[in-house]
């Protein structure tokens, strides 16, 4: 009962906030160095968003 409660609780709080300025997003990844043969690879992620900010003014 408490878990159902709680869900539309978050469910509410969700619908309340208009999150109109938030554009996406994207996570890439690559290898650091392409050519290792190594175990573990070491990588770079990449994290990119894009938001608004005319929505507030």
């Amino acid at each position: 009962m408490f878990f159902s409660t709680w869900i539309l609780f978050l469910l509410t709080l969700f619908n309340i906030s208009l999150a109109d300025h938030y554009k996406g997003g994207t996570l890439s990844w690559k290898p650091t160095n392409p050519y290792s043969l190594t175990s573990p690879v070491e990588i770079t992620i990449t994290e990119r968003h894009s938001w608004t900010l005319t929505r507030y003014q």
